[in-house]
């Protein structure tokens, strides 16, 4: 018998300390199984602590029983005690694991606990940490079937299928297994032999209809059931869904169903669920597959770890093709606390579960042993382990129902190609370049893209212009157009999307990744990932459309962006279909047909209030169309539920989307308005907007739309009735939705506690964000000498936001800040544009929304010309796609920097000004990808190796690598660099991939520098004479004067070099300070030659004036001056 034992845990949360593992005195609650405790913290959801769970269960009368523990799943590292004493353990957090309790329990309650390690980090992504799957009680007699010892396996023949079957038998003594094979109530199979430790049988099924066959358009599953009998009695028995298919890969090209060719169309696809975390929920999971199927993805890649039991049946029944994958780490770790920790030990085990598990889905078309293992790369040891890995899989799956594969992102080397032949499949991660090549060299190879197109986009993230491609913005959202890429020539979703389709050799693809999830937020630091085309909240992004034009017969017109930006602004408008030739209207007039591009058409054009519309005519002569309106403030909230039904059994989830329209009624797709929930008769378990920078509580009843929607997971109780939701919100009519509860089959063993109800700190009217900053401005476009200013009016929208402060900046196309302009800002919300320099900027605003960074930004574009090149100043960082000079055009990336290629491996940035005092030292800000390899770079004034071009340096790069993080060197010149120049950086023909951020030199401070006295501000008096550096010949009454002296760190003394005709001059030293004047008297001795007087200060600090004084008599020679900061 085997039960559901998810119900009646109580759940504490302790401190990570070993020496305390055997402490369990803590503060106890109830909570429900599946459970990831790490996702209740969004602010901290790589919290390194323990988790501990306890359940006191009454096991009746436990003699002549075997009795066993069956978790699916527990992240990671953890040890099951049954009355105080370790009764088993699993490490890797992914693979299932049976806990044998028979001679541990004693009749009637016993203690059940279980201790996890959630150690940070642990992976790249985020993980999620406790018991996330379910977890069975199995209880049978002392001969049993083997847990996952099933195992079905079919050979497609001429007229149908040849199927072996085979179970293993614990105490087989004596016993029989009934083996039946049925569709429905149609029995195909059945027969009953006696019972060995393996016991096997054969079968042949012939002349079988298609609705007998699985297959990804009609995924027909079968009945196995296997009976273990004792005397004619049933002890024991299992039951699964198996499908009768054929799969095959061929060299030449690719991949078969049932002999059918197909061409995998796939995804990635992490395992958290949003708001639920890594806490598994099978509606949730078939919402998200259900969106894949959607959007026409046949096959998902399990990255980089085997998926919940549940997904795969989901899979099976659904007609998804399944990589499943395990391992991102072999021996040598990527994080601290990771899975290499365990490898040597476990990786027999794990496997051994996973194969097990699921080698009789029908889905499964691979076995992943590896994603980007850098073990292929740099050791033969990676081989040995490809092999073993490869062994292991076949030990549980003789019969191959699925071949072996490694993701691999070193395949241009040797080590990663050798270990290429140590598995079934190759697979490239974003190397589509070699797929032909290798296909040449090594024409038995059977080859498929892994992992392409990590595309990185935001849904409703529009960042103009289209034509630029860039990485980064201030608002940490990426570009919903499909230009946020590293870099013009990085490849595009389109072109590999053609790839794929063409490339005979290359059996498919999956790209990164069908779904955001938490963790891994590149380019920037935040929440989730951004390479979904659906979000963390299971809304659809513009890109979903674009995948769903090429993957599908569905007609396809989807129009972007949403139509509210600031009048005359320059608005790219795009899009995706299938259909044919579009027509795009803008209030009703023609702006031309074009003709789509791999499924993808644009224009640019003016905004002005009002609707965008997008026509095209199938060839049957049906006519698509898509429309765009422009909105005004929310003013009423919409609620639209997945589904009118949900099942009254504890665990099914309703979906409720919401959002918001105008006074129209048309929708306002960039609200951010705060909505507030009431569930009754239901539970809400979790609340999501798909925002990677909103870190508020999914476990929270209120929350903001992002991008003009928010989605509200809901789970029934097990009574009948509805389930009502009502939605309030600052100045919104409220809005109010019901489902009905479903009577349903109910789990024995579930739990349904989690039920949110709390508001958090917010109340109604408390925080009103910023929708949107609608600019004016008094110019056109184009700035000149004669035009050099414009005056732009904000307008903020609603008038009633709770925030009003705004930011104004000068960026570049690509959102980096330029100093082409400057912006002064004046009263009531304006500002004035100044141009400094030629070239095209965009002026900026911004709103951060009570954020750590800004959430709303409007922008104007402009052109300057007639002014000239403007200088960089090399004493703030600069950027290093500001740069003036280079070979070619190069590809922008993250944070503004450029991809330097060994082809492209120079950066000019002329007019750089040192000024007079400048510098001998400077940093370098670069991401070298190829780990920890140095290389070498030089600095030029002029471009290398041209006439009169000057090296001013030869330097080496060395940094420890960190993950999309730039890393600074530090250098020192040989000689000072003063005045303008033009300097360009020269770096190493190499095949590394390097990401250089810019530059920034350290100013010479003119208060501690050593200063000529002839390079003073102003010199006045009776007598004197200019000299080179020197101003000798002082007589009465002479004052020099040295301005802006930052004194930051303070003055301890002073000394003076030069040479007086007497026995002796006082000079006078005056600090003027914002608090008075400090007078100091040097008293400078005769000596016939220049000799240098030191002088001790006082601690003057801030900016000064230093003023030298020579009073009547003085015949004083006067070379330079120095001052000293104060002791530290």
């Amino acid at each position: 018998m085997k039960t559901l034992f998810n119900n009646d845990w109580s759940f504490a949360k302790t401190k990570a300390d070993d020496s305390l593992e055997n402490d369990w005195n803590a503060d106890y609650k109830p909570i429900d199984i599946p459970h990831d405790w790490l996702i209740c913290n969004a602010k901290d959801l790589y919290e390194t602590s323990f988790g501990r769970y306890v359940k006191k269960y009454d096991f009746g009368k436990v003699s002549d029983k075997s009795i066993r523990l069956y978790f699916e799943g527990v992240y990671m590292d953890c040890t099951v005690y049954v009355n105080g004493k370790a009764a088993g353990e699993n490490k890797y957090g992914y693979s299932t694991f049976e806990v044998d309790l028979t001679g541990k329990l004693h009749d009637g309650e016993n203690e059940i606990k279980v201790l996890v390690r959630h150690r940070s980090p642990n992976t790249r992504w985020y993980s999620g940490a406790g018991i996330f799957r379910d977890i069975y009680l199995i209880i049978t007699e002392k001969s049993y079937l083997a847990t996952d010892g099933v195992y079905f396996h079919t050979d497609k023949t001429a007229d149908g299928f040849d199927v072996k079957l085979s179970a293993e038998v614990v105490n087989p003594d004596g016993l029989t297994i009934e083996f039946t094979l049925a569709k429905d109530n149609d029995i195909l199979y059945s027969a009953e032999i006696p019972a060995e430790t393996v016991t096997k049988t054969a079968l042949s099924l012939n002349r079988l209809t298609d609705e007998y066959i699985w297959d990804v358009d009609s995924p027909n599953l079968l009945t196995l059931s296997v009976n273990l009998k004792k005397d004619g009695k049933v002890i024991d028995s299992s039951a699964q869904m198996v499908g009768l298919r054929e799969i095959e890969y061929k060299p030449d090209s690719g991949f078969y169903l049932n002999g059918r060719h197909i061409k995998l169309n796939g995804v990635c696809l992490h395992h958290d669920l949003g708001c639920l975390g890594a806490a598994f929920n099978k509606s949730a999971a078939r919402r998200q597959l259900q969106s894949m199927l959607d959007m026409g993805v046949n096959s998902v890649r399990t990255s980089h770890n085997p998926p919940a039991k549940a997904f795969m049946e989901l899979c099976d029944e659904m007609g998804i093709l399944v990589d499943s994958e395990a391992f991102d780490m072999w021996e040598r770790p990527k994080t601290e606390f990771d899975y290499a920790r365990f490898f040597d030990e476990w990786y027999e085990k794990d496997v051994a579960s996973w194969i097990r598990r699921d080698r009789n889905h029908p889905s499964v078309i691979m076995w992943s042993v590896g994603n980007e293992i850098y073990d292929t790369h740099v050791s033969p040891r990676g081989c040995q382990v490809a092999r073993m890995l490869h062994t292991a899989v076949r030990k549980s799956d003789p019969l191959c129902n699925a071949p072996t594969t490694i993701g691999s992102n070193y395949m241009p080397w040797e080590g990663a190609q050798n270990c290429a032949e140590q598995v079934d499949l190759v697979g490239y991660n974003y190397l589509e370049r070699l797929y032909e090549l290798h296909h040449k060299e090594h024409p038995e190879w059977k080859i498929y893209g892994s992992e392409t197109t990590s595309g990185v986009k935001s849904r409703g993230g529009d960042h103009f212009s289209l034509g630029t491609a860039f990485l980064t913005h201030p608002d940490m959202q990426c570009s919903s157009l499909g230009n946020c890429r590293a870099g013009a020539s990085a490849d595009t979703a389109q072109k590999i999307i053609a790839l794929n389709r063409d490339i005979d050799v290359c059996a498919g693809m999956y790209i990164w990744t069908g779904s955001d999830y938490i963790g891994e937020p590149s380019p920037y630091s935040t929440k989730n990932s951004y390479y979904g085309s659906i979000d963390t909240a299971g809304l659809r992004k513009d890109s979903f459309y674009l995948y769903q034009s090429a993957w599908t017969d569905k007609p396809v017109l989807h129009l972007m962006p949403y139509w509210d930006f600031n009048e005359g602004q320059l608005i790219d408008v795009v899009a995706y279909t299938n259909i044919g030739d579009v027509e795009l209207f803008v209030n009703g007039r023609s702006c031309g047909v074009k003709h789509p591009d791999e499924y993808t058409v644009n224009w640019q054009i003016p905004y002005e209030k009002g609707e965008i519309r997008v026509k095209a005519t199938a060839a049957d002569g049906t006519v698509y169309e898509d429309v765009k309106r422009s909105f005004g403030d929310s003013a009423k909230i919409v609620l639209f539920a997945y589904s009118d039904t949900v099942k009254a059994d504890g665990e099914d989830l309703a979906f409720v989307t919401i959002s918001t329209v105008d006074k129209d009624g048309n929708p306002v797709e960039n609200a951010r308005d705060r909505i507030f929930l009431t569930v009754d008769g239901g539970r809400l378990v979790g609340f999501d907007n798909g925002d990677s920078t909103d870190y508020d509580n999914y476990k929270s009843a209120d929350r903001r739309l992002f991008s003009g929607k928010a989605v509200a997971y809901i789970s029934a109780d097990t009574s009948d009735g509805v389930i009502t939701v009502t939605a309030e919100g600052n100045g919104l009519e409220k809005s109010v939705i019901t489902i009905e509860k479903v009577k349903s089959d109910i789990r024995d063993g579930i739990s349904t506690l989690e039920n949110i109800t709390d508001k958090g700190d917010y109340k109604i009217g408390s925080d009103v964000p910023i929708r949107k900053i609608e600019l004016e401005r008094s110019t056109g476009i184009e700035l000149t000498p004669d035009n050099n200013d414009c005056n732009v009016v904000a307008t903020i929208f609603p008038p009633n936001a709770t925030y009003r402060s705004l930011k104004w900046s000068i960026v570049t196309a690509s959102g980096i800040e330029t100093n082409i302009a400057t912006v002064t800002e004046s009263e009531n919300l304006s500002a004035v544009v100044h141009v400094n320099g030629d070239g095209t900027f965009r002026l900026r605003c911004s709103a951060d929304n009570g954020s750590e960074f800004p959430q709303v930004l409007s922008e104007y574009e402009f052109t300057a010309n007639g002014f000239g090149q403007p200088v960089f100043d090399p004493y703030t960082f600069v950027t290093a796609c500001l740069y003036s000079d280079s070979i070619s055009l190069m590809d922008e990336v993250r944070c503004g920097g450029v991809s330097i290629t060994a082809d492209n491996n120079i950066v000019g940035f002329k007019k750089t000004d040192f000024g007079k005092y400048g510098t001998d030292e400077f940093l370098v800000r670069i991401i070298n990808w190829h780990k920890d390899c140095p290389f070498g770079f030089r600095l030029w004034e002029g471009y290398p190796g041209a006439e009169n071009s000057a090296l001013i340096g030869e330097f080496t790069y060395q940094a420890n690598f960190e993950w999309q993080t730039y890393k600074d060197n530090h250098y020192k010149l040989s000689s000072r660099l003063t005045g303008e120049k033009d300097i360009y950086f020269e770096f190493d023909k190499t095949d590394l991939r390097i990401d250089f951020g810019g530059f920034l030199f350290t100013p010479r401070r003119k208060a501690y520098e050593r200063l000529c006295s002839v390079d003073c501000n102003l010199i006045h008096g009776d007598t004197y004479t200019k000299d080179g550096t020197s101003v000798k010949g002082i007589g009465n009454n002479v004052f020099l004067d040295f301005d802006d002296m930052d004194f930051d760190n303070g003055t301890s003394l002073i000394r003076i070099h030069g040479m007086t005709r007497h026995d002796n001059d006082s000079i006078h030293v005056h600090f003027h300070t914002e608090n008075g004047r400090i007078e100091e008297i040097v008293e400078f001795p005769g000596s016939g030659m220049p000799i240098t007087v030191s002088h001790r200060l006082p601690d003057i600090r801030g900016k000064v004036k230093v003023e030298f004084r020579f009073l009547p008599g003085c015949d004083f020679d006067f070379d330079w001056f120095e001052i000293e900061p104060a002791l530290s």
